[in-house]
């Protein structure tokens, strides 16, 4: 095959209905070497040059061949990119300013958390009010706003918005793991637990267990969260569950959260919500993961109820702990 032949398809992961571009490789750029020695940052470029008006900057945008995101300094070779394959372009926001996350105060975190963790297992009510709140989206907003760092951390976002997730998460089991890998999930977590606490009271807490160093969370009225709730806005459903979490039993201390270790969390999580409903609701999307080679089905459902069905932020959850 002549170099001039050298082509690609490329499709917006954002614009499934939308026709692939072809992509053809100038021959006077390639010169005498092969296409597969071209690195993915190259590749972007000619993206970037090709689909103009859909991506307007190289940098905004991540490739997926095959269920993988693809370095910069990796090469076409190295991902076994051929001619006539399909690379999905997966759109990204401008950057917003980084905002760092509050130090986490370890012990009293654990003290919270352990709070929170018995009044999830010991009391109906209390874990409804929970989910209650975090499945309306002004209360999710709202805690967004008051945890630096929150935001730019998709797995700790993802967490918020599933219940079977939070659960896990919840664990003071899972504390080690937390506080060096996503401070502002423990930060968000144990805000749940302040805001809804002045709505309702858990059960067996007193108030040495209630304190906390930080301001950010004494600043805020307890139970600010539930301003405007009705009981309609409830779409989260519990169901019965006590002691520890099989899945955060088995963690080692300090264990950083990778895609492995979301999936786990996710795979517990399936088993508490049923896989067929979620493969009947989320069926378009789940088609168009599997077709961006992404074959785990257990984790892009998950990643789907998570973000609401949005196909860019449960690709980005997905890929959040880096590429396999």
């Amino acid at each position: 095959m002549s170099l001039s032949d050298w082509h690609l398809a490329v499709k917006l992961a954002d614009q499934p209905l939308a026709p692939k571009s072809i992509l053809r490789l100038p021959e006077t750029e390639l010169g005498e070497y092969s296409l597969g020695t071209y690195s993915i940052s190259f590749l972007k470029q000619l993206i970037a040059g090709k689909l103009q008006e859909s991506v307007p900057d190289p940098e905004l945008i991540d490739l997926i061949y095959c269920g993988r995101k693809l370095k910069d300094d990796q090469t076409l070779d190295f991902y076994g990119i051929q001619p006539g394959s399909t690379v999905y372009v997966l759109r990204k926001s401008w950057p917003e300013p980084d905002q760092k996350p509050e130090p986490v105060d370890k012990v009293a975190a654990l003290r919270e958390f352990r709070v929170l963790h018995t009044a999830l297992h010991s009391s109906s009510s209390y874990r409804e009010a929970v989910f209650k709140m975090l499945s309306n989206k002004e209360s999710l907003d709202q805690i967004i706003v008051a945890t630096p760092g929150l935001s730019s951390d998709p797995i700790a976002l993802g967490v918020l918005q599933d219940k079977d997730l939070f659960s896990v998460f919840a664990d003071p089991n899972m504390l080690d793991t937390l506080v060096p890998a996503h401070p502002a999930l423990v930060n968000a977590i144990v805000l749940v637990l302040h805001s809804v606490a002045g709505s309702t009271p858990p059960p067996g807490a007193d108030s040495s267990s209630r304190s906390m160093p930080s301001s950010s969370y004494r600043d805020m009225p307890g139970g600010f969260l539930f301003e405007g709730l009705s009981d309609e806005e409830d779409d989260f459903h519990p169901g019965p569950s006590s002691g520890t979490s099989p899945m955060s039993s088995g963690i080692q201390s300090g264990t950083p959260i990778t895609n492995d270790l979301f999936s786990q969390a996710l795979q517990h999580a399936l088993q508490a919500s049923g896989q067929p409903g979620l493969q009947s609701q989320w069926q378009p999307q789940l088609q168009q993961l599997r077709d961006m080679g992404i074959q785990d089905d257990e984790l892009s459902l998950r990643a789907l109820q998570a973000t609401g069905g949005d196909i860019q932020a449960a690709l980005e959850l997905i890929f959040a702990g880096g590429a396999p």
